[in-house]
């Protein structure tokens, strides 16, 4: 009876391995970085673990800031270019280039399914959407200098810095607080009911996210008054209300970039203390000013589907010869190791890119 039972058991075990067919691979994970300088991303092997390349973006006058990703596409706006670079992932390699007006200085992107983007355009106080299999575009008027795009609750949260050109120098002069334009996506238009989210505090909106508690978190980096930086504040936004319930301090002068593990902490990349951390449950200030781990000129900071942390150092923006580095950490903050990258980096992006036509699993969609 056994042998029998153990005959059964090879034939349908061949018959199974007939008819099913290997699973597919897992998607490659990289880290893209923007470098401002050359203009070029960097692409950061991590599983599997592997040497950096550089793509450089050869725009006339393009001076990258952020880059947004989606499955096996990147876009990286490229500021006074007026221009959006489209990336293929899988092939490492420059698609082609979306021009935009006049003017627009596009400043980040977000990718919502496989063909459509969104870019907010800080020059002319409007967002963009691009379909990017024709090329057709369609904009919304939101506020004062727009910079990131945070979806939430199935509408877009627009930051609007408020900054516009100084009078008497060069660079950006902050005009007062910022607030959000809310924008419904399935109709190009701004939401119906409250539209605006007042966030009283320095000025000078300039990153966001969602925690695992659903909430908008909201850095206001603040800007320099007579010589003098401004402490940034964090705004706790209720998405559903559309209403601001907290703002909080502790963070020193003008902190960059704030971005969740999807739970309940929150890390804040800050040029003058490196890289801080706040915890959403207690709302309290875990590693405020003075406390953070030591991250030279920390400009952004990212969180893996592992709980790894990303912080990156930007290095010499000023024709110096010094290179950005990508310091990666444990979840409890021990240093793994650092990566070199290229000349003043500033933003980041983890990037999971399938195989050519492989989709990812709902669970891996960003």
């Amino acid at each position: 009876m056994r042998r029998i039972l153990s005959a059964a058991g090879v034939a349908w075990l061949v018959a199974g391995c007939a008819e099913t067919t290997a699973p597919l691979p897992p998607p490659l994970e990289y880290l893209l970085v923007v470098n401002r300088d050359e203009p070029s991303l960097s692409f950061v092997p991590l599983r599997p673990e592997g040497l950096p390349t550089r793509l450089l973006l050869p725009v006339p006058g393009a001076v990258p800031g952020r880059v947004a990703t989606r499955g096996p596409i990147a876009l990286v706006p490229l500021g006074p270019a007026d221009a959006v670079a489209v990336v293929d992932l899988i092939n490492r390699r420059l698609d082609r280039v979306v021009q935009m007006a006049p003017g627009a200085h596009p400043f980040d992107a977000l990718l919502i399914g496989d063909s459509v983007a969104y870019v907010s355009n800080a020059g002319l106080n409007t967002i963009t959407r691009i379909d990017l299999r024709n090329g057709d575009t369609a904009s919304v008027a939101v506020g004062q200098y727009p910079t990131a795009i945070i979806p939430a609750r199935g509408r877009l949260f627009v930051l609007n810095a408020n900054l516009a050109p100084c009078a008497e120098s060069k660079g950006l002069c902050g005009l007062g607080e910022s607030w959000l334009t809310v924008v419904d996506p399935f109709t190009n238009t701004r939401s119906t009911g409250r539209d605006s989210v007042p966030l009283p505090g320095p000025g000078n909106a300039r990153s966001g996210d969602v925690a695992g508690d659903g909430f908008l978190y909201i850095l206001n980096r603040g800007s320099i008054e007579d010589g003098t930086a401004q402490e940034g504040r964090l705004s706790i936004v209720d998405p559903i209300r559309r209403i601001e319930i907290a703002s909080l301090g502790g963070f020193g002068a003008l902190p960059n970039w704030v971005t969740s593990d999807g739970g309940e902490r929150l890390f804040i990349a800050s040029p003058f203390d490196g890289l801080l951390e706040f915890n959403t449950r207690t709302r309290s200030v875990v590693r405020g000013a003075g406390q953070g781990i030591p991250v030279v000129s920390n400009s952004a900071v990212v969180v893996d589907r592992l709980d790894l942390l990303y912080a990156l150092e930007t290095g010499s923006c000023t024709g110096g010869s010094s290179l950005g580095r990508v310091r990666i950490f444990r979840p409890n903050l021990t240093e793994i190791r650092a990566v070199t990258v290229g000349q003043c980096a500033v933003g980041l992006a983890i990037a999971l890119v399938p195989e050519e036509g492989q989709e990812l699993p709902p669970e891996l969609q960003p």
